[in-house]
């Protein structure tokens, strides 16, 4: 866990403590948050309260996070940008709620590169039809207002220090 002024990160590793451990030392003047661990929806309320001023999400979501993105538009109603992780499934229908999101601008869609491998060469590709079925809904759902990426970014390096990195 480590505080860059308004960014706040939390990298747990497996057998580390638990998130809630963390929770209590986020200072309420955070406007960025990376959450490098699963998270669940009872994780997710007790960080909201928080961090009301939070701009900046960059979680990771997996089978038992439930159905986060239908939540973070009440938990985080002053979101600029998301980014979300998928391990082991893609986005799912509830991916539509972050349309309620107004000050949403830009969101990314990334799964684990593993998952991106075994479709496409299965003949399969990232974003599947589904999911891209999905943005093309969240984007006139949002009236063109949510720029979606699907692919990794290049590293911002006066922003993110080599611990968070996981481009190429």
């Amino acid at each position: 866990m480590f505080l860059l002024s308004n960014t706040f990160n939390v990298l747990v590793s497996e057998g580390g403590n638990s998130l809630a451990t963390y929770t209590t030392t986020i200072p309420p003047s955070v406007t960025r948050l990376t959450l490098r661990v699963a998270i669940t929806l009872k994780d997710m309320d007790s960080i909201a309260p928080k961090v009301p001023g939070l701009e900046h999400l960059d979680i990771e979501q997996n089978r038992s996070s439930g159905s986060l993105c239908r939540r973070i538009p009440m938990l985080f109603p002053q979101l600029k940008t998301l980014r979300i992780r998928f391990f082991r499934r893609e986005p799912e229908k509830d991916l539509l709620s972050l349309h309620k999101l107004r000050h949403l601008v830009q969101l990314e869609l990334l799964v684990e590169r593993s998952f991106i491998l075994r479709d496409y060469l299965n003949g399969h590709p990232w974003p599947s039809p589904c999911v891209q079925e999905l943005i093309n809904e969240l984007r006139e759902l949002s009236e063109n207002r949510i720029t979606v990426i699907t692919t990794m970014r290049q590293r911002n390096l006066l922003q993110e220090c080599d611990c968070l990195w996981e481009g190429d």
